[in-house]
């Protein structure tokens, strides 16, 4: 009776969980769009900076994970900034123009981490014993180069904490992508409708070797730094009389830090909306380093503030010339 009651139950459950399940497969497929997911990011050349609201840069570069020190320490140049320098300034276009230039290899990296400006670089190039770097820094930053609420948490962790980390963020992006558009993600929220939504968050990929970007996905719009819609590329709104953009400000042990490092540092500012170029003149004034003015025709932002991959090219080019000046004068 008892092995007649199991074979029932078992085929009960059976009956309504397959046609449950396809019906869930009907609902991804039905309601997903049909951008497709971002690859994969393959070891050794691209890697996880991002995903859905963890970041874990911070952690990489911090504790020399996965050989990061390494390739810190063995630049001739590093890019120092925001999300702005991230995604308006590559170390590759950098590295193969000064390479060319002088005749032999030149390393750069990019060591931009978004939330975050000077305060959180300095801590990185001491945990990492740098010397003798150039260092190209972008003066857009929060607070005047204060820590940013992920910095200070970091900074509070050890290297076991720093591995679990990004153990749990890329376990966690994995799952995802390995279940994105073949099964839903069902959202009943605190409302009576229903949303289905894919898996996947957005996830941001840097480069391995030079910590460039490598591309910001989304599954509403897809790839928005390499391949971004139209509609979604605004031209950078500039008024050089009227500044609307955040006040630029280095607090005072900042400004002091820039000066008396021991290797060459150049100032910039990456164009965005509205953006502050006199006070990031000033800024250099105060620090006694040179400032790089980079021109903010024809560009073109996902948000106003961050470049997208082609406008990317043009302001490090433009940043390149102004370099090349410098060095001829």
């Amino acid at each position: 009776m008892q092995h007649n009651f199991n074979l029932k139950f078992w085929l009960g459950v059976l009956s309504t969980g397959i046609p449950m399940l396809a019906m869930l497969v009907a609902i991804a497929i039905s309601s997903g769009n049909d951008l497709p997911k971002p690859a994969f990011p393959a070891w050794g050349r691209t890697y996880l900076t991002g995903y859905n609201a963890a970041q874990i840069d911070h952690y990489l570069f911090r504790f020399d994970l996965f050989g990061f020190g390494d390739r810190i320490r063995e630049a001739d140049l590093l890019i120092l900034g925001s999300s702005h320098a991230l995604f308006g300034i590559s170390a590759e276009q950098i590295s193969t123009s000064l390479s060319r230039q002088r005749g032999h290899r030149v390393a750069a990296f990019n060591l931009a981490v978004g939330g975050d400006g000077l305060g959180f670089a300095r801590e990185v190039l001491e945990a990492n014993r740098t010397h003798g770097q150039t260092l190209l820094l972008d003066l857009y930053s929060n607070d005047g180069g204060l820590l940013s609420p992920a910095a200070r948490k970091v900074l509070q962790g050890d290297i076991l904490v720093a591995y679990v980390a990004v153990a749990l963020a890329t376990t966690e992006f994995a799952r995802d992508w390995l279940l994105d558009r073949l099964l839903p993600r069902i959202d009943f929220g605190r409302g009576a409708s229903l949303r289905v939504e894919r898996h996947l968050r957005p996830v941001v990929t840097r480069r391995w070797d030079n910590g460039d970007l490598d591309d910001l996905w989304t599954p509403e719009h897809g790839s928005l730094f390499q391949k971004p819609a139209q509609t979604l590329v605004p031209r950078l709104l500039i008024d050089p009389l009227q500044p609307k953009g955040p006040h630029l400000a280095l607090l005072p042990k900042y400004r002091d830090y820039l000066a008396s490092r021991d290797s060459r540092v150049v100032l910039t500012l990456v164009p965005y909306d509205d953006y502050r170029v006199d006070e990031a003149k000033l800024i250099a004034e105060q620090t006694g380093r040179p400032f790089l003015q980079i021109e903010p025709a024809d560009l073109q932002s996902l948000d106003g503030g961050h470049l997208n991959a082609g406008s990317r090219s043009i302001v490090t080019r433009r940043m390149l010339d102004h370099l090349f000046d410098q060095s001829a004068r």
